[in-house]
Parts: structure tokens; C-alpha cells; sequence
């Protein structure tokens, strides 16, 4: 067997293009470029945050109804991916993001909603 060593330091999590969120060491939840052409994310405004505390299960429901209860603006960086302002809602909900980290993404379709563990 040749075990071989590993060394890259900066290897992502998932496949390159693959739709991913990161939980931002900042506190926001951002949606990589990938994940918003798969799922046509250009066309919303506003993030609904949810979370399953015994699933550790993030959902993030798109609107672009501002009156949605709990709606957060979609920040819209030039530079690409879309992130909502998440610190109030990680904080609530115990979720730690002193590191940023990337988890993969998928859409739900009986939820309509954006949803992804984390650990």
C-alpha cells in the first residue's frame, strides 16, 4: 500500500462546482457562484432563516416579499455569491462560526427551501 501524504491545506470541501454555503467567520451565510446559477438565485432579494436543532439542518427560504416574517436582505456583493447578515440567527441558535466553513447545498423541493447540515 503507498500511503501518500496530505498537504493541501486550502482543499475545499466538495466537488469543484458544486453548489456550497459557507457559515462566514463574519457571521454571514454565503451562497457560492455555482449554487446561484444551478438554482437561479439572481431573481431573489430577501433570505427566511430556519433551523432543525436536533438535525443540525440550516434552511434558507428566497423571497423577494420584504413584508415575509423574518426576512433578511440578500447582500449582493460585485464580485459574485450571494450572503445573508446571519450573526443574530447563528448566535440564537448556538451555531459556532468562529471559523468559516463550507457545507454543500441542496434544494428541497416539498420545504421551498435552500437546506444544509452543519456539524
Amino acid at each position: 500500500m503507498g500511503l501518500k501524504r496530505f498537504t493541501e491545506k486550502k482543499y475545499r470541501s466538495g466537488k469543484i462546482g458544486e453548489p456550497m454555503v459557507s457559515v462566514l467567520k463574519s457571521g454571514q451565510i454565503s451562497f457560492n457562484t455555482p449554487a446561484m446559477r444551478q438554482f437561479n438565485l439572481f431573481e431573489f432579494d430577501y433570505a427566511v432563516l430556519f433551523f432543525d436543532k436536533d438535525m443540525r439542518t440550516v434552511g434558507i427560504m428566497l423571497t423577494n416579499d420584504d413584508g415575509e416574517d423574518g426576512a433578511y436582505n440578500l447582500i449582493k456583493p460585485k464580485a459574485g455569491g450571494y450572503a445573508v447578515s446571519a450573526k443574530k440567527f447563528l448566535n440564537f441558535n448556538d451555531i459556532n462560526y468562529s471559523k468559516s466553513k463550507i457545507y454543500p447545498v441542496e434544494y428541497d423541493e416539498n420545504e421551498k427551501m435552500y437546506i444544509f447540515q452543519i456539524d
